[in-house]
């Protein structure tokens, strides 16, 4: 291992498993092993069908942080047809880790050409790899999943964000 010290202080050390560590912590498993930018081009789907997509603008952005990924995206669609079921986003850079506990939420900032319920539209990571996205419900609850049949337009517009674990 390779040691940083500060005033006689371990500050950091370099793990020969690999891995950077901080004050005085030795575990590999608590280890920063992997930081990482880029971008991704995030798909908006039907998840029973697949139809027809012309994007107008398309394209996200991810920071990767160990094994912990936020996703920011932008989708505006020119003309959007054929699809069927939840609509989804797909193409994650990274697979999400969904198990009973450990369950991620975001939230699309900013919508158009989608009935929505008056409330907040979340997006949910699955273990399907892609993000699902719920609207308020009938009753006031949010376990609704935006349908196909939910879009007003061919000229959707989603900004969203989420964070969450990879697998």
């Amino acid at each position: 291992d390779n040691i940083i010290y500060t005033n006689g202080t371990e500050k950091a050390r370099f793990l020969s498993g690999g891995g950077l560590a901080f004050n005085g912590d030795t575990t590999q498993a608590n280890a920063l092993d992997d930081y990482e930018e880029g971008t991704w081009t995030p798909t908006l789907d039907g998840a029973t069908t697949t139809g027809s997509v012309t994007y107008s603008v398309r394209g996200g952005h991810y920071t990767k942080i160990g094994r912990e990924v936020s996703l920011h995206f932008n989708i505006q669609t020119a003309t959007f047809s054929g699809h069927a079921g939840s609509l989804i986003i797909t193409d994650l850079p990274f697979t999400p880790l969904v198990t009973t506990v450990n369950r991620s939420s975001g939230v699309i900032s900013f919508h158009r050409q989608i009935t929505h319920g008056g409330g907040p539209i979340t997006i949910h990571a699955t273990a399907s790899a892609y993000l699902l996205l719920y609207k308020q419900g009938a009753s006031d609850d949010y376990d609704d999943a935006v349908n196909v049949t939910d879009t007003t337009g061919t000229s959707i517009v989603l900004h969203g964000s989420i964070t969450y674990t990879a697998a």
